[in-house]
């Protein structure tokens, strides 16, 4: 016979006379039971989050990237990161190009990349609400019938832990240095992201200007073959300088066509670094911003040390020691506490139970041992972290100051030459009194000098914006901080 047809033909009988057998218990602690029973049952729902679907929908997905480049940001996100380094719109006017600080500003909105870091980052912080907090206690309910006289008895009983050896308090610093960690994950995924934007917006000035350069000398060769095949009537030159002009002609015009495909690779990229669809109606515009940073000012130890990937690396050593100190308190017995009740044919009684577990056979030395190497690797990871990091900022000072000596060298040579070589040509065909390989080869070169002139411009940018990031320099105040402390 189950217990539930215990009860029910407990209820059923009401009191008897006789008061032997069954019939002989009182339904008033029967009834009540049940009753207390329902209300315990319902006291564990209140609370409790419901599920809502939220389908995914394609269309309505594509649709809203569609919308993105025309919809306007109100108010961008600010950040530790210096704007003259980084500028940030605070808001977005579609339609009247995307500046530098317009494309960062949809970048801290829309980047895949960004999302993703704070979104895990997000997550980190929801476990930090439940991070240690205290067991919800166990209720125990047994009711069992008398083998003596059928009568029922009614234990009862609830118990909870008994929080001791530190554990929640580990518990909690283990989810907050997690949630630090990639909190700071995110903003280190923020400064690269905006980095590459700069770098991806001085590759686009080069190109543009590059196109302009090479643009003029597919016009400035279709006046040269249109020149030589007049001489070549007239008996001036032979075939082989209408061929060499021919040549020069397509050659200029298929490096033209290559500026272009890289042009469209690189914003294509850059549509992708920032959330949009590789057709979005928008276009980058270059203005002063995008052309011109800050001094780097002198490498620092302070600055280098507050960079979000080692703060990042510091917060996980703090996880892994926490996950240590959580191994360690787990070796100890655990010990469950609470009032206990029972009801025995009519006589109440109360106390207080106590479970231990008895760490016989399992002390959690392999959690322990595995926490420990745990932490000795978070150890190693902020060295290997540090590493990179001051040789990453030493590799763009390294390629900073080569750029600079290339320009200065080309400044002060090659470009000087190639505009008076340029004038002199001209002059030349003006007169009529140049060859056309002279032509060719001076047209050929002035064009190498001034593109060459405009990759050094580039790397020169790159390098400085990538030395300040790897540096801790692009961060408000740390050019101040820079002052305090100078590193070799």
């Amino acid at each position: 016979m189950t217990e539930d047809h215990v009860v029910d033909r407990l209820v059923s009988e009401g009191p008897s006379v006789s008061g032997r057998g069954p019939a002989g218990a009182s339904p008033s602690l029967v009834v009540p039971g049940r009753r207390l029973g329902g209300l315990l049952l319902l006291a564990c729902f209140p609370g409790c989050v419901s599920y809502a679907p939220d389908p995914l929908d394609p269309p309505v997905e594509l649709r809203l990237l569609l919308e993105r480049p025309a919809t306007a940001i109100a108010q961008a996100p600010a950040g530790p990161w210096s704007t003259g380094w980084f500028p940030v719109a605070a808001e977005l006017v579609p339609g009247d190009g995307l500046s530098l600080a317009e494309a960062n500003a949809i970048a801290l909105f829309h980047s895949p990349e960004v999302r993703a870091s704070r979104a895990e980052a997000g997550v980190a912080g929801a476990q930090v609400l439940q991070a240690g907090l205290l067991a919800n206690p166990e209720l125990f309910l047994g009711p069992r019938i008398s083998t003596q006289d059928s009568k029922l008895i009614f234990p009862a009983g609830i118990s909870w832990d008994v929080p001791l050896w530190g554990t929640r308090s580990a518990a909690r610093d283990l989810a907050e240095a997690r949630r630090d960690e990639l909190a700071l994950r995110a903003l280190e995924v923020e400064v690269e992201t905006l980095g590459r934007v700069r770098e991806s917006y001085a590759r686009l000035s080069r190109l543009q200007k590059e196109e302009e350069v090479l643009a003029a000398v597919a016009t400035a060769s279709d006046r040269l073959v249109t020149w030589v095949e007049g001489l070549q009537r007239a008996g001036g030159v032979d075939s082989v300088s209408s061929f060499l002009a021919r040549a020069e002609r397509d050659e200029a015009a298929i490096e033209l066509e290559q500026v272009r495909r890289a042009t469209t690779t690189v914003r294509r990229e850059l549509f992708l670094l920032l959330g949009l669809l590789p057709n979005a109606a928008v276009s980058p515009v270059f203005d002063v911003a995008s052309s011109t940073t800050p001094e780097l000012p002198p490498a620092s130890t302070e600055a280098l040390l507050q960079r979000p990937s080692l703060k990042a690396a510091e917060a996980a050593y703090a996880a892994a020691d926490a996950t240590l100190r959580r191994e360690i308190a787990r070796q100890y017995p655990t010990f469950r506490l609470g009032p206990e009740f029972e009801s025995d044919r009519g006589e109440s009684s109360l106390g207080i139970g106590l479970g231990i577990s008895l760490p016989w056979f399992d002390r959690n030395q392999g959690g322990i041992a595995a926490a420990e190497l745990a932490r000795a690797a978070a150890r190693d990871r902020y060295r290997t972290e540090l590493l990179a990091a001051s040789h990453a900022e030493a590799r763009a000072r390294d390629d900073l100051e080569a750029a600079q000596r290339l320009l200065e060298i080309h400044n002060r040579g090659a470009v000087p030459a190639a505009e008076q070589a340029a004038q002199t040509l001209t002059t030349r065909l003006e007169a009529g009194r140049a060859d056309v390989l002279e032509i060719l080869t001076a047209q050929r070169a002035i064009a190498r000098v001034r593109t060459r002139a405009l990759e050094i411009e580039e790397q020169l940018m790159v390098a400085r914006v990538r030395a300040a990031v790897a540096g801790g320099l692009a961060w408000e105040g740390s050019a101040a901080a820079t002052n305090e402390e100078k590193r070799p």
